[in-house]
């Protein structure tokens, strides 16, 4: 079973980032966007402010295959998740950040490259922010491992966020539809793509959820329907893999 962080063990990295350059107010937006939208990192390197539109509620991601590295190069649209306005917020005094006080137009990179300079011993140092993409996805790797590990947590990579969203969607989404829509804002063209590949339930958790299902022989509705369509996804993958 694959680690994947709370939303506590997130908060709790966040908050123990610095804030003081831009560098650090980049890398804190870097984690915030990670858990909002669950887009994976060699997508969100590539990603400029063009892409987002913070005006809608909730904000929104387009992302472009043109433009932005997704997996088989697939366009998706992604909602920032309803995972908390503590997050939103630093993306959007990010952005804001990067548009009055960097002057940064829709074309330029939403997390820009650091910029490397001459320190005050003679060696290189990190010197702000440039209007440059990142070539791939390691800076990132390292801005979690920081992140975690300033925190006294066990490294957690980008990806782990995806496996957090996945375990989210089995407690919130209470209806076919909501479930759709989760997996879809995930880049799921199917909902057991989300169910099995990041859904995985906890052993101890699974008994509770069992023991409700059975006192509860008569569930009607859409939580009915939520249930008995997740059942059968299951089951056809179980079928598929020969369990």
């Amino acid at each position: 079973m694959r680690d994947f962080p709370s939303l506590e063990q997130v908060r709790a990295a966040i908050a123990i980032m610095h804030t003081e350059t831009a560098i650090d107010r980049r890398n804190r937006a870097l984690v915030a966007f990670a858990i909002l939208t669950g887009i994976r990192d060699r997508a969100m390197v590539s990603l400029s402010l063009g892409h987002m539109d913070t005006t809608r509620a909730p904000p929104v991601v387009r992302q472009d295959p043109n433009s932005v590295d997704t997996k088989f190069a697939k366009a998706i649209v992604t909602y920032f998740f309803p995972v908390g306005d503590d997050f939103a917020a630093i993306v959007r005094d990010w952005t804001s950040e990067l548009q009055r006080v960097h002057l940064f137009g829709p074309a330029d990179p939403l997390f820009p490259r650091t910029r490397m300079g001459v320190g005050t011993e003679g060696a290189f140092a990190p010197a702000g922010i440039e209007r440059e993409h990142w070539s791939d996805a390691s800076p990132v790797r390292g801005i979690f491992r920081k992140a975690f590990e300033g925190a006294g947590l066990p490294y957690l990579p980008p990806h782990s966020f995806r496996h957090t969203l996945g375990h989210l969607a089995q407690t919130w989404c209470r209806t076919p539809e909501e479930l759709k829509a989760w997996s879809q804002n995930l880049g799921h063209e199917n909902i057991a793509t989300t169910l099995t590949s990041y859904g995985r339930i906890d052993p101890y958790r699974q008994g509770d959820v069992i023991g409700r299902i059975s006192g509860h022989p008569s569930v009607a509705g859409e939580e009915g329907a939520l249930a008995a369509e997740i059942g059968a996804l299951l089951a056809r993958h179980r079928h598929s893999a020969g369990t």
